[in-house]
């Protein structure tokens, strides 16, 4: 799980020059087609990482011995 934790944050770590760039450009005060489909884009991702962190506790908790 920590391989996909890391892989998502320079994944997302790519992203930051063109947040800058839409807030730079207003789009986050004034939203652009571009902004909202890069904020959409991101909530998604924010949205598959908790899935997946869920997902795999949910998974492993199986193997727990049963006081837990």
């Amino acid at each position: 799980m920590w391989e996909h934790v890391n892989k998502f944050l320079a994944e997302s770590h790519g992203h930051i020059a063109k947040c800058y760039e839409l807030d730079a450009a207003g789009a986050f005060d004034k939203p652009t087609e571009e902004s909202r489909a890069f904020i959409l884009a991101r909530c998604r991702a924010g949205a598959q990482l908790t899935l997946d962190l869920w997902y795999t506790a949910w998974v492993k908790s199986e193997k727990l011995p049963a006081h837990w």
